[in-house]
């Protein structure tokens, strides 16, 4: 498995929420921004549903108003998603990652199950979530499905309140009822993060442009948002990132919905937790290697 590492003009371009922890002013942002993302936050927190994850090694800027099977971009990871606080399970379907792959995860305990293969027994993997393979493992699902889930109140490594509280950051309105994000840091001059002219003011897009080494960059994110049985969940998130040879496009498709009362995820995770998937695997207990069959 390949650790997901985003790459520094992305990082750059979300250089809003990422240095600075202890720089905070907390009475600077207006009330009704704080209350909106953080009904946001609470919205997503349980929550079910498919991602399809499209990837490209190039800049592709008509990734924003076209579709990604129009582009010919290609299916990076696709499959199916449920979480709720202190726990949660993908599956995968297409992609990179081979259909049937499946991870869960509970307090400090991750389980990965082999995808199938003809003629090879699959396995369950028990790993500590704080080992080094937890970690491995579990990092797709935070940089990529989590942040895509999260994106409409936090840009992954701070949320956006955290962000406009900053003393080196300012939080204005915009004449159309939304606001703007931007750094009061003169190098950061051309980043910004803008939030939707909606009750909640979620957030659309963060653009930058700036030099890197004598060398030019551009990157953009944008997020677009469905609201599902009255909350409101992303739907859509495009990132363009144009720096030379390590330019890419990404376009994550997201259709969610509230967590339902019987799924996978409904009881404490377990071995148990794969059984509609009605296979049989070995479980591998790498905390203690222990070895058993479960059907």
């Amino acid at each position: 498995m390949r650790k997901w590492i985003p790459h520094a003009v992305v990082a750059c371009a979300l250089c809003l929420p990422v240095a600075g922890w202890s720089l905070f002013a907390p009475d600077s942002v207006p009330e009704d921004f704080v209350k909106g993302h953080e009904q946001l936050k609470a919205d997503s927190a349980a929550v079910e549903g498919e991602f399809v994850i499209y990837r490209i090694d190039k800049a592709m800027w008509d990734a924003f108003s076209k579709s990604p099977e129009e582009l010919g971009m290609p299916v990076a990871n696709a499959g199916y998603v449920w979480r709720e606080p202190g726990r949660f399970r993908f599956d995968i379907t297409e992609g990179g990652m081979q259909p049937g792959y499946s991870v869960a995860a509970e307090g400090d305990v991750l389980y990965e199950l082999d995808a199938p293969h003809p003629g090879v027994e699959r396995a369950l993997r028990i790993h500590r979530r704080s080992s080094e393979r937890g970690k491995l493992v579990e990092s797709f699902y935070t940089h990529s499905i989590a942040r895509s889930i999260n994106a409409l109140w936090s840009g992954g490594d701070m949320t956006y309140v955290a962000s406009a509280k900053r003393r080196d950051t300012v939080l204005t309105s915009t004449s159309a009822g939304g606001y703007l994000l931007q750094s009061k840091d003169p190098a950061a001059a051309g980043v910004k993060a803008e939030f939707a002219t909606s009750a909640l003011h979620p957030f659309e897009r963060t653009s930058a442009s700036y030099t890197i080494g004598g060398s030019s960059a551009k990157a953009e994110i944008r997020v677009q948002s469905t609201k599902v049985d009255g909350i409101l969940l992303p739907s859509r998130i495009v990132t363009v990132s144009d720096f030379g040879a390590n330019s890419y496009t990404e376009v994550v498709v997201l259709r969610l919905k509230p967590l339902g009362e019987k799924s996978p995820i409904a009881d404490p995770i377990s071995p148990k937790t794969f059984d509609e998937l009605n296979a049989s695997y070995s479980v591998i207990d790498a905390r203690e290697d222990r070895r058993g069959l479960f059907d």
